[in-house]
């Protein structure tokens, strides 16, 4: 469609407007003229009528320009606008143009012909016989004719009204007049012009447009007979009713609707790797038809993995393309696309075309993508329909089955009926059904009988070695097709005619198989996708008939063993210990399987070693074979210590039926029959050891539910006796040693052990550890406490399994450690050891876990208390004892004095004009040099000694043992030293600091601490009045009365 551009639009306006104000301006000329004389009502009238008809006109030239379609009439007159529109403009002009040259606007005086002016109609002649020339486009003599026109009608004029001859009024006209009127006729004659080629321009854009218009219109029509012609071909291919039908219609259409040499459509395989071509319409069919086609391998193979459809020129030069074999290699130039249904891809569809002379076109391949997408269509409704074809069939094939099934015949007559309905339904040559117990074949049924020269029962021996596709079947518990029989390499020909298997597996609900249904055909690769997916719906039908059929046999049987289970568990009241479990079990056990020996093994409280055994011999031919296992499975246990492994060694060369017994998925125990009679169980033999199993699960259930129970009240009482036991004991060593003895007797244990933890080397410290039942080896490195490191809580080892593991305890055969963590940091282990194999359940390990995890939360609340009562007798500035530790150990020291008579001594240090010192520096510096003090005292007394701060700027030292000279050097030396440090130590002392220290000992009892202080205070009185920074000791009370006591500055 053409485009009109801003420019153009406004340029068209503009001629538009300008031709208007032309035709108006004359028009209002010609009325002034003829109001200037008497005008004539027909002349007024005609005026107008020329103004309207003129105005009209162009309006009418506008509209059909704007809105009118292009048809031949319409292109005419467009075509000759400019000739209508420059007669008009000269006519106008040169109407106006006479009376101005004669210098006054007069009415030409008209003559007896006509109403004008004989120059109007020779300017009007002129004028257009200039318009017909610049239509031409010969603008030169269009410019010399409207010239000529011009000079002619003014002359005449001037003539005719002067009386005067030609060339008179020629020589008399005004010229500068006539000149300026030349310029606006040239004028006019350039814009018509101009408008002229712009009609032009626009009139070649326009035939343009019509013919591209045309070539579309021509396009199209071409498009849609091939849309019709493609139309009437998918009718077609969907007239087929079969899907191989509607396959090769698509083939056969698409060569022959895009000329084509090969045209092949494939479907994705199962695999979802690979493609194989299902159609095939070519010279090589046979090799194309068995074409597999890998995804994103060769031209075929990438369109597949691509999403849009692909044209190829030349195939042969096509980097991705691959030969295949049978064909020849040839140029060919090709068009593939996918298959779609909605957005998943099932296939593709591919032409090709022998030779590059005439390849496919773009136009091909729009056209090929929908005849894909319909083709696509036409194949989902052909399977749609093949699918409820295939479904009646089974439906009807199920109905027949049905009534034979429910008929009261015999079992065997049942599965006969049933075998030949099927037989006759897909149009079979052998079918046969193979009963299974325990995993073997028992009894056969054929249809028709077999005429192999092997016996049947050799033929099921066979097969029970797994032979055959029906021993396969059997032993893979999955479906076995033999598209070709002359190709399996174990096959079992029981009729020559076999061509092809399959063989199925029917389950019971159970998932056991209970039988195998095989079906035999004449001809190769006869079961197909199709038809065994057929064949697997009807057979469901078969499956359910068999498990209802032997389900009723078993009814009769189940009965009598419920019976004797229900008076089992009116029995089972008083057990409730593995040992009486075991017992009552095997006593169940006979009734219910009387025939064949068996052994029941059951777990000895966590002690795989030595687990509870009960074996009985059906008869005195058995007791030899039995009494062998015993033996044999008890060296076994003794060896390896473990239930499993026993048993699975014991079972290696016998034909025996192994059940589990399971608590919450741990291995608590086996029952095993079949011991000494080495046969196979029957249908109702298996059933009843099956409700055996039951029962025996719910038997294990109960006696293990409450050993867990008793369990974990016997640790709760456990924590509650720890507990309880934490209030009257505040060392935190002892109850970490107490719950690792307590865990020993609540696990029954043969050995425990705490062991600490030093953080310094980071090691668990043996020779620190406090250990109950055994004495470990020195120079060991056991195993166990690398293991507690690793392990985040629970460690445990046995010795079966580490027997390159040194034990902590000697002999121990299974060991465990739980971390002592508290509060984030960890304290030590705890140890326990057997010396017997003992499997924790996950069960008991929780339980292990929350014993010590309660324990640890204990142990905080003590390491808490402690903690609580450290901070109650500690100075929070300088970390010495207070006021109040002093008098807890000066009263204890008080009291070991008069018990054992030890002498005791107390030094009493006063700081020098301590109140000076934090008036002339601050109180800030005060504290930081009682911090420097208090250093200084701890690091200057023994270790038996405490330090304390009584007070303000007062300490205390409290010296067991020490008699007044020794306690009289200690504070000397004491003295110095604060003074010697405060000199040095500028980081707490701003300047020197000394003491002034009283000493006195005691060697009776002193009842009231105050009265130790009294000495004291009163020796360092005295060492006050004599001069500060000085000690003075107090030899008794008595000496001191004579002094006057007075406050200490």
């Amino acid at each position: 469609m053409h485009t009109v551009k801003p420019a153009e639009r406004n340029i068209t306006r503009i001629f538009i407007l300008l031709r208007y104000v032309i035709i108006a301006g004359g028009s209002v000329w010609w009325l002034f003229v003829m109001l200037s004389r008497s005008p004539r009502p027909i002349g007024l009238m005609f005026l107008l009528g020329i103004l309207v008809t003129a105005i009209t006109f162009n309006v009418a030239l506008d509209l059909i320009d704007r809105f009118a379609p292009r048809n031949r009439a319409v292109r005419a007159i467009l075509r000759h606008q400019i000739l209508f529109d420059g007669i008009a403009i000269n006519l106008f002009l040169g109407a106006m143009g006479s009376p101005l040259l004669m210098g006054r606007p007069a009415f030409y005086g008209g003559t007896r012909i006509l109403p004008f002016d004989i120059s109007f109609i020779v300017s009007g002649a002129f004028v257009l016989i200039a318009s017909i020339v610049l239509q031409n486009g010969h603008f030169p003599l269009y410019l010399t004719a409207a010239l000529a026109s011009l000079v002619a009608s003014q002359e005449l004029s001037i003539a005719h009204q002067q009386g005067s001859s030609f060339m008179q009024a020629l020589r008399s006209a005004n010229w500068g007049e006539i000149g300026a009127e030349i310029l606006a006729v040239a004028g006019v004659g350039i814009l018509s012009y101009a408008a002229d080629k712009r009609v032009r321009r626009r009139l070649r854009a326009m035939d343009t447009h019509v013919a591209d218009v045309n070539r579309d219109k021509e396009r199209m029509q071409a498009a849609f007979h091939k849309l019709s012609f493609l139309t009437a071909i998918i009718r077609d291919m969907a007239a087929s009713q079969a899907y191989q039908q509607v396959l090769e219609a698509i083939t056969d259409r698409a060569a022959l609707f895009f000329s084509a040499d090969d045209a092949i459509v494939a479907t994705i395989d199962a695999d979802m790797e690979s493609l194989s071509v299902v159609a095939a319409k070519s010279e090589y069919h046979e090799a194309l038809s068995h074409l597999h086609i890998r995804r994103g391998q060769g031209i075929l193979g990438k369109v597949f993995d691509g999403d849009t459809p692909e044209l190829i020129k030349n195939a042969l030069l096509d980097p991705r393309a691959v030969q295949i074999y049978g064909t020849p290699e040839e140029p060919e130039s090709m068009m593939a696309t996918p298959l779609r249904k909605g957005s998943q891809k099932f296939g593709l569809v591919s032409v090709s075309r022998i030779g590059i002379e005439n390849p496919f076109n773009e136009d091909d391949l729009a056209l090929f993508t929908s005849f894909a997408n319909i083709a696509a269509s036409v194949l989902d409704n052909a399977t749609m329909m093949e699918a409820m074809k295939r479904k009646n069939f089974t439906l009807t094939v199920t109905n027949q089955l049905s009534s034979a099934i429910v008929s009261l015949l015999p079992f065997d007559e049942e599965i006969n009926n049933s075998l030949s309905i099927m037989s006759n339904a897909f149009q079979l040559s052998r079918i046969n059904l193979l009963m299974v117990e325990n995993d073997r074949f028992t009894r056969f049924f054929a249809v028709p009988p077999s005429k192999s020269p092997v016996p049947p029962q050799e033929i099921i021996a066979r097969m029970n070695n797994g032979a055959g596709a029906i021993g396969q079947a059997l032993r893979e518990r999955a479906i076995v097709n033999v598209p070709n029989t002359a190709e399996y390499a174990n096959y079992i020909m029981a009729d020559e005619a076999t061509r092809s298997e399959l063989a199925i597996p029917m389950k019971n609900a159970e998932g056991r198989v209970t039988a195998v249904l095989s079906l035999e055909s004449g001809q190769s690769d006869y079961f197909t996708s199709d038809v065994s997916a057929d064949v697997l719906s009807v057979a469901g039908e078969v499956q359910g008939f068999l498990q209802g059929r032997l389900m009723w046999e078993e009814v009769k049987e189940q009965r009598n063993i419920r019976e004797a289970i229900n008076r089992a568990e009116l029995e089972n009241i008083d057990v409730s210990t593995a040992e009486q479990a075991t017992a009552h079990l095997s006593r169940l056990l006979r009734r219910i399987l009387p025939g064949p020996g068996s052994v029941i093994l059951l777990e000895n409280e966590g002690n795989t070693a030595h687990p509870w055994i009960a074996i009985r011999a059906a008869g005195p031919e058995e007791s030899e074979p039995v009494h062998v296992l015993e033996s044999e499975l008890r060296a076994r246990l003794d060896m390896t210590h473990s239930l499993s492994r026993s048993v699975t060694g014991l079972l290696q060369g016998r034909d025996l039926l192994v059940h589990q017994l399971d608590f919450e998925q741990r291995l608590v125990g086996f029952v095993i029959v079949g011991i000494g009679e080495h046969r196979l169980l029957t249908v109702s033999e298996t059933s009843a050891f099956d409700l055996f199993m039951a029962y025996a699960e719910s038997i294990i259930q109960k006696i293990f539910v409450q050993q867990r129970s008793a369990l974990l009240t016997k640790y709760r009482l456990a924590a509650r006796e720890l507990l309880d036991a934490s209030f009257k004991r505040t060392d935190l060593r002892q109850f970490l040693a107490a719950t690792a003895h307590k865990l020993q007797d609540v696990m029954e244990a043969d050995a425990s052990a705490y062991i600490p933890f030093e953080a310094g080397s980071r090691r668990l410290v043996v020779s620190k550890a406090d250990i109950f039942g055994f004495t470990p080896e020195p120079g060991v490195e056991p195993g166990i406490l690398g293991e507690a490191f690793s392990s985040p809580s629970l460690a445990v080892i046995h010795a079966e399994v580490s027997d390159t593991m040194v034990p902590l305890a000697p002999g121990a055969m299974t060991e465990l450690t739980l971390r002592m963590t508290l509060e984030g940091v960890l304290y030590g282990v705890l140890y326990v050891a057997f010396k017997r194999p003992v499997l924790l359940t996950d069960e008991e390990r929780h339980m292990v876990e929350a014993f010590v995890s309660d324990c640890s939360l204990v142990a905080e609340n003590i390491l808490y208390v402690h903690r609580i009562d450290e901070l109650s007798v500690t100075d929070e500035l300088t970390g010495l004892g207070n006021y109040r530790a002093f008098v807890t150990h000066s009263t204890e020291q008080s009291e070991r004095t008069a018990r054992f008579g030890e002498v005791f001594s107390l030094l009493f240090f006063d700081i020098d004009d301590f109140k000076k010192y934090n008036d002339t520096y601050s109180h800030l510096d005060g504290n930081l040099a009682l911090q420097g003090i208090a250093d200084i005292l701890r690091h200057s007394i023994r270790t038996v000694d405490s330090a304390y701060r009584y007070g303000g700027e007062e300490f205390v030292i409290l010296m067991p043992g020490a008699s007044p000279t020794d306690a009289h050097k200690a504070a000397e030396r004491i003295r110095a030293s604060v003074e010697r440090n405060s000199a040095r130590d500028h980081r707490h002392f701003r300047t020197v600091v000394t003491l002034s220290g009283g000493v006195t000992s005691f060697e009776a009892r002193v009842s009231d601490p105050e009265n130790l202080l009294l000495l004291a205070d009163l020796a360092m009185y005295q060492a006050k009045k004599r001069g500060k920074n000085t000690i003075y000791v107090l030899d008794s009370l008595a000496s001191q009365k004579q002094a006057e006591p007075g406050p200490p500055e």
